[in-house]
């Protein structure tokens, strides 16, 4: 049993999913009817007769609205596609159990498998829920420190000088190390809990259950003896001795096999014997099943087992005393700030197979502890299954999927591993932005429109741009910095630090000098040898909050496009000579895409100038009168400006969104009014560092919400990230495939949006889906090379039904794959390693429990021999005969293994 996060791709986080169904669209950026300047591969049409027709077959109509629904990962609450496994998985091993031991096992299989899968699927938000009701109440004063703020990735290159989600929403490093107990504890509550009722508490109730449900059985049975006077030994007699008021076990033929009358157990599910027996100090026998004990007066064995599979094992508890413990317990180091309960926590909150491996792992080996009390061999079945369905729930759908649409495509020439509902957003926005420009459905506009402008001039200013984007003046630098400094360490013990060890004769700084004076505050090296432990985590973010609102570009003129251009061009002379190649079509296009990045990059500082300026005065807010008012209105403005910055939207896109139309209106002039107040409030509180601070955070805001000044910057360190690199593709260049806001919309779609700044935001999500939309663009631009112009758009419904289709298939196959391997293949695998260590097609677990209680056999020990039948499931008619009596006077089925005697002949021998 996995956690429901095991289906990787197709499971959301919980925030993601309340919103999935509310993207909005956003007004097109016309483009140039241009050619397409990418080098990009066009797949051919050639198709062979029967591709032919299979394409045109499947591309006949939409799929099922069941199939969508009920099968296929798209309904609102992301559970769909874990159901149909764990289905199966209940099914399968429902099914495998009751082949083996009938309905005992089957009492075990299914109260464990449902119990855990309602654990996983509902008890741990339940628990999410509760620890955040307990956080509001008892500790009122972390209500805005939510644990559903990301962790930080401290293992691992960091690409970028930019704040973390912790120290964008913390004050300073006590708050962070607060947020951090919180997350944990959040985790131990939630996930802690459910893991220790999946894999300890519910197999512990398991076996008590089967204990309970045997000891009542037996002690009917020896009541049901006494009170009829009737010999069990007695097949005949045992045949007639049936009560209404019994349980009734009788004949079965399901799966071809006969159920022994009275007893829940399979007939053949009795102990034999192994050459070397051993229990454990519990009551319940441990390792071989099949155990038989010594007669009476002989010698017992001594504790402890030997077999070729597991080698020699000693006992728990021998004559030299219990085991000693460990002489020192692990060591995992102070927990605020700790790199290994960050990496953890990033690990197994924050990646899909890490939390899945680590939940598994857990539940893997609680349940093997468990079983291990009843029989060694029961925790080798447990291991096998556990460990064994690992690939599946993890890897197996998107392994099938990736193998079936590489086939698939090179076939058809088609990409359908592209989401069928992204893929019909892309055809709903291509349409949209053709008839925003009056274009005609042609192939060279739709080129454009998916790809942007190909004009090679546009790639000229890149190298330029990326400097530019990433350098600030040093003067500029080091005043933000003391302001910072001052209001993060509440001195001025760092300005002569700054002004003489860390910039000196300096001009520019560029992230990479930023990430060295981080690495060197991180180990206390360099000038900072003298600060103090909280001092130098307190100033490395005071140095990256200084960089991200000084680094970059200023872009003045953004209501006057020739203004604007005309002042970049000062900055950056590479833009001189690009805007002499273009047109005056494709030089307006570029001027309004620089200016939507230039407004999308203010909107981002803006968010951080404003959240850091709430962050200071937070708790001095809630000492006013009306304080909580305002802080109340000031949290409600900083997410708005985080949702802009999140959907990478202008304020202006932003609108168009219904519940945003009143706040677009009026949010500037709230954010400064606001502002306002909170530096009027920081001048009467007394603090002149705080103060300072917020009236240059004050006069820089308004510059940023004017609506006329925007950034434009990058804290990339290296200048060939691909980030930055795309982020200049959709500055300069254009087009669907690099618009960051169509594909917010699409990561949305799927449930991968990440609503603000709090979530972490999966950089390899958002590059696998551009590089999706990106193959599906040029698979659809093949179709459409030799089609007629009036039939363009039915082609691109054809070729949409067509992805649809064959993605739907594909999941299909790869979805029943999975659940045969995890309802057929690992229980197979399973009892047949246990057939192969103990000889018997049996539970080894609810054999040792029937052989500690002595189930199966009457008030002197001696065994019911109307319950010493042994059906051999192993068909072989070159051995087989007739069923009926063993000379020994034991009923048997066709074969008996040699190496193992049977019971009867076991009890008989003894």
């Amino acid at each position: 049993m996995a956690s429901p996060t095991g289906i990787g791709a197709y499971t959301a986080h919980p925030r993601q999913l309340e919103k999935r169904n509310s993207a909005e669209s956003i007004p097109a950026t016309p483009l140039p009817a241009s050619n397409h300047g990418r080098a990009a591969h066009t797949p051919s049409l050639k198709f062979s007769g029967a591709g032919d027709a299979l394409s045109k077959l499947v591309s006949m109509g939409n799929a099922p609205e069941w199939m969508q629904k009920a099968f296929l990962f798209t309904s609102k609450e992301g559970a769909s596609a874990v159901l149909p496994l764990e289905g199966a998985v209940v099914a399968g091993r429902t099914n495998s159990a009751y082949r083996r031991d009938g309905w005992m096992e089957v009492q075990e299989r299914v109260f464990e498998e449902v119990a855990a899968a309602v654990i996983w699927l509902k008890g741990v938000d339940f628990l999410k829920n509760g620890f955040k009701s307990g956080q509001n109440k008892f500790l009122p004063q972390y209500k805005h420190l939510s644990p559903d703020i990301a962790w930080n990735r401290p293992w691992g290159k960091v690409k970028t000088v930019d704040l973390t989600a912790q120290e964008l929403f913390a004050k300073n490093r006590t708050e962070i190390n607060s947020l951090l107990r919180l997350k944990s504890a959040r985790w131990l509550f939630s996930v802690g809990l459910a893991l220790a009722g999946v894999a300890y508490v519910v197999p512990t109730l398991n076996q008590l259950k089967t204990q309970a449900i045997m000891s009542y059985q037996l002690s009917r049975r020896k009541r049901s003896q006494e009170g009829d006077n009737v010999q069990f030994g007695d097949p005949v007699a045992s045949a007639g001795s049936h009560r209404l008021s019994e349980p009734d076990y009788s004949a079965s033929t399901a799966f071809g096999q006969q159920h022994t009358p009275l007893s829940p157990l399979k007939p053949d599910s009795h102990p034999s014997s192994f050459n070397t027996p051993f229990k454990s100090s519990n009551s319940l026998s441990v390792g071989n099943p099949f155990y038989q004990p010594a007669p009476r007066g002989a010698a017992q064995p001594q504790s402890g087992f030997s077999h070729p599979f597991f080698g020699n094992h000693a006992p728990a508890s021998s004559a030299q005393g219990p085991l000693k413990p460990l002489a020192k317990p692990l060591q995992f180091g102070a927990m605020p700030g700790g790199s290994l309960v960050q990496g953890l926590g990033h690990m197994v909150d924050q990646t899909a197979y890490g939390s899945i491996l680590v939940v598994d792992a857990g539940i893997a080996g609680g349940r093997s502890y468990v079983a291990s009390k009843r029989s060694a061999f029961e925790t080798v079945e447990v291991l096998v299954r556990d460990i064994g369905s690992l690939y599946f729930y993890i890897l197996s759908v998107p392994h099938i999927m990736k193998g079936l649409g590489w086939a698939i495509d090179s076939g058809l020439k088609t990409s359908v591993n592209l989401e069928p509902k992204v893929a019909d957003r892309v055809n709903e926005e291509i349409k949209a932005r053709l008839q925003q420009g009056n274009q005609p459905y042609s192939v060279e506009h739709i080129k454009a429109v998916l790809h942007g402008s190909s004009a090679n001039g546009l790639l000229l200013p890149e190298g330029a741009l990326k400097t530019e984007m990433r350098t600030v003046k040093a003067k500029k630098l080091a005043d933000w910095l003391k302001l910072e400094a001052r209001a993060y360490l509440g001195s001025h013990q760092a300005d002569t630090l700054i002004d003489q060890q860390m910039l000196g004769n300096q001009t520019r700084v560029m992230p990479e000098q930023v990430q060295a004076w981080l690495d060197e505050l991180a180990t206390g090296k360099g000038p900072f040898q003298t600060l103090k432990d909280a001092e130098r985590k307190n100033l490395s973010v005071a140095l990256k909050q200084a960089f991200r609102h000084t680094v970059g570009m200023e872009v003045t003129g953004l209501k006057d496009t020739t203004r604007m251009m005309a002042q970049l061009k000062k900055q950056c002379p590479g833009l001189s000579e690009t805007l002499n190649l273009l047109n005056a079509e494709e030089a307006t296009a570029f001027g309004s895409r620089i200016q939507r990045m230039a407004r999308i990059d203010a909107l981002d500082q803006a968010h951080s100038l404003f959240r850091r300026s709430v962050n200071l005065l937070r708790d001095k807010l809630k000492e006013q009168p009306k304080g909580l008012e305002d802080l109340k209105e000031a949290e409600s403005l900083a997410d708005w400006l985080d949702n802009a910055k999140s959907r990478h939207l202008t304020l202006e896109e932003l609108s168009q969104l219904e519940k945003s139309v009143a706040l677009h209106k009026t949010g500037p002039q709230r954010v400064e009014g606001l502002m306002a107040k909170l530096t009027q409030f920081a001048e009467q509180s007394g603090s002149s560092h705080e103060k300072a601070l917020l009236q240059t955070y004050k006069a820089q805001l308004i510059k940023l919400l004017n609506g006329d000044t925007g950034r434009l910057f990058s804290l990339a360190i290296d200048q060939g990230d691909e980030g930055l690199s795309q982020k200049l593709r959709e500055m300069l260049q254009g087009g669907l495939h690099n618009d960051t806001a169509f594909l917010r919309k699409a990561q949305q779609v799927v449930g991968q949006f990440t609503p603000d700044s709090r979530d972490f935001a999966d950089s390899a999500k958002a590059a696998e889906m551009r590089a999706s939309i990106g193959k599906y663009g040029d698979a659809l631009l093949g179709r459409l090379k030799n089609v007629p112009e009036k039939e363009v758009q039915a082609e691109i419904k054809r070729f949409l039904n067509l992805n649809r289709n064959l993605n739907y298939a594909s999941r299909s196959v790869a979805l029943l794959g999975t659940m045969f391997c995890l309802g057929w293949l690992v229980p197979h695998v399973q009892t047949t390693i246990t057939k192969r260590l103990t000889g018997k097609d049996r539970n080894p677990g609810i054999a040792s429990a029937a052989n500690a209680l002595g189930y199966g056999k009457d008030s002197a020990g001696n065994p019911f021999q109307a319950e010493t039948r042994l059906f051999n499931r192993q068909k072989d008619s070159s051995t087989s005969q007739p069923s009926g009596t063993s000379p020994n006077g034991v009923f048997v089925g066709q074969t008996t293994r040699q190496s193992f005697p049977s019971l009867g002949q076991a009890a008989y021998q003894s």
